[in-house]
């Protein structure tokens, strides 16, 4: 038999060790599928299930010469769409590009995802998941390639 939790002093003791140890926060693993639409003037469109309102950019890129291109998606009911890349309003040029779509740091998203993703996106997990030299951000890297005519 234990003697010495009864009464005022385990309860006090019990409450205290409540407010002292914070719960552990919801995790939440984010996910998303894209697809690029179209080749020469390409669209990136995705179903996620991050919240309404989260920030996205996809960046498109060819390494074999100097192209680089970048559009700002919002998530609204499950998806996000780019506009249309292009090479200052000319077809992409045949090869391979690469795609990357990344949700900034959760401290520049708005508050309703923060509270899903948490402030400093502390409950994030899975796959996506990236740790960077300013926080945690999400990462998906996909490509495409452009046929020569």
């Amino acid at each position: 038999m234990i003697m010495g939790w009864r009464g005022a002093g385990f309860g006090v003791a019990f409450v205290a060790a409540m407010i002292l140890v914070p719960r552990l926060a919801a995790a939440f693993e984010p996910y998303l599928d894209a697809i690029v639409l179209g080749t020469t003037r390409p669209v990136v469109s995705g179903e996620t299930n991050l919240p309404d309102g989260s920030a996205i950019m996809v960046a498109v890129a060819r390494q074999e010469m100097p192209f680089s291109a970048q559009a700002k998606a919002v998530v609204a009911g499950g998806r996000f769409k780019t506009e249309p890349f292009s090479d200052n309003g000319k077809d992409l040029r045949p090869g391979r590009y690469d795609v990357t779509i990344t949700m900034s740091m959760a401290g520049e998203q708005p508050a309703t995802v923060q509270s899903v993703v948490g402030k400093h996106g502390e409950k994030l997990t899975g796959k996506l998941v990236k740790l960077g030299p300013f926080g945690v951000y999400l990462e998906q890297d996909l490509g495409f390639t452009v046929a020569g005519k």
